[in-house]
């Protein structure tokens, strides 16, 4: 994955990054509302302000299709590199 220089993270990029994240939201947070997305959605476009470096871990949350559920991870990234290197 290539990170994208602050340089070229321009107002229409991150623009069209977060209408691509909230439609894939919509698709697959099925356990949230239309409120709880429009909520989040505030605080998008301020991951566009990290660096690669700023991000030590990530929390993955599976559901079924009512929204339940199922399985829970909090995952360092040195984990996230291995889990994507097998892959």
């Amino acid at each position: 994955m290539e990170e994208i220089s602050q340089s070229r993270r321009t107002p229409a990029l991150i623009e069209e990054l977060v209408v691509l994240w909230e439609k894939s939201v919509e698709v697959s947070h099925l356990f949230l509302s239309t409120e709880e997305i429009s909520e989040i959605k505030k605080y998008v476009p301020k991951v566009a302000e990290w660096k690669k470096s700023d991000i030590v871990g990530a929390f993955a949350i599976i559901t079924d299709k009512k929204g339940e559920v199922k399985y829970t991870e909090y995952m360092t990234m040195e984990q996230i590199k291995a889990a994507w290197a097998n892959c």
